[in-house]
């Protein structure tokens, strides 16, 4: 469909888990063809200068690179990124482990087990993750983006950032969800409460297990070599956060995430083949609960995260990663 509606689910319980990937390449005719895709994506586009992409499957595995980044550097497969919105299946995972634990109810009220002016109309847990909450988006503030211009370097909090979120609040449960950037820094916070741990600290522990070293929780963490230069808050600036660490450390929970292509990939590949999270949560997490909300792995053509460079996911484990 052309609004990019989802036709029916886009996973079944009997689906999963999926099989184990290959770690041989894919066949030289196919690895051709994806890079000619690439190439050509990257030379017809008006607003990419550079990509990344990679493919896990059980038939094989592929990776690589078109393009430049930022600093005009010649991009290769393993450049690391900032992986924006693709930050918010983490947290989602990470919200759903804590659910199977018994920690956190997902229908129960967020104020629950966070105390935050955003929740004073007691959206739910799971209104949070699908964007039912009625929650303003932080991300709409020219104040914010003006603060975070004026020192790229700064290291922010998310009850900081949420501080600009004025909007007004709308009442939870609508019909058509409303995408908020907010209800994901709220649940990063949560995440913090529910388990006495850091952000970084608890989806390391609980749900980036397999994940390796090439993701990395931004700004608790930081990106290593190689890197794609990404457009700062603010010219260049050289503290190894991607795109800086203003930029970084106000996306945190929602967006602050980075990765290179084939760690992302691998990613999706465990977490939509029902490797992370038991199959019928698998299925729940990317099941629509209103129109344009659900967390089924699709392109997004226009990432919401203004200051972050989109990044795309999907459930057969491919990426790809724009700067």
């Amino acid at each position: 469909m052309s609004d990019g509606a989802l036709t029916g689910p886009v996973l079944s319980p009997s689906a999963l888990p999926f099989p184990a990937p290959s770690v041989v390449a894919l066949p030289a005719p196919r690895q051709g063809a994806l890079q000619l895709a690439l190439d050509a994506m990257v030379r017809d586009s008006t607003m990419v200068r550079g990509a990344t992409a990679a493919v896990v499957s059980p038939a094989g595995s592929w990776s690589g690179a078109a393009g430049v980044d930022a600093n005009a550097a010649r991009m290769v497969p393993d450049d690391m990124v900032g992986i924006a919105s693709i930050t918010k299946t983490v947290t989602a995972a990470e919200v759903l482990q804590l659910e199977q634990t018994g920690r956190i109810d997902l229908d129960a009220a967020a104020s629950k087990y966070l105390s935050h002016r955003l929740l004073q109309d007691n959206p739910t847990v799971r209104q949070l993750l699908s964007h039912t909450s009625g929650v303003p988006d932080f991300a709409t503030s020219a104040a914010l983006a003006a603060a975070i211009g004026a020192d790229p370097t700064r290291s922010w909090t998310a009850d900081e950032v949420l501080s600009y979120a004025t909007d007004p609040i709308k009442a939870p449960g609508a019909a058509v969800g409303s995408y908020s950037n907010s209800n994901y820094l709220l649940l990063g916070m949560l995440i913090e409460k529910v388990t006495g741990l850091s952000y970084s600290q608890a989806v390391r522990r609980d749900v980036l297990t397999g994940a390796g070293a090439r993701m990395v929780v931004q700004d608790a963490e930081r990106p290593t070599p190689p890197l794609a230069a990404a457009d700062p808050s603010t010219g260049p600036v050289s503290d190894d956060f991607l795109p800086d660490r203003a930029i970084a450390s106000v996306l945190g929970a929602d967006g602050g995430i980075a990765a290179d292509a084939p760690t992302v990939a691998g990613w999706g590949y465990r977490l939509y083949g029902g490797m992370v999270l038991p199959a019928d949560r698998t299925v729940e997490m990317v099941t629509e609960v209103a129109p344009g909300t659900g967390w089924a792995p699709r392109s997004w053509n226009n990432d919401p995260d203004s200051t972050a460079a989109p990044s795309d996911t999907t459930a057969a484990g491919a990426a790809t990663s724009r700067s």
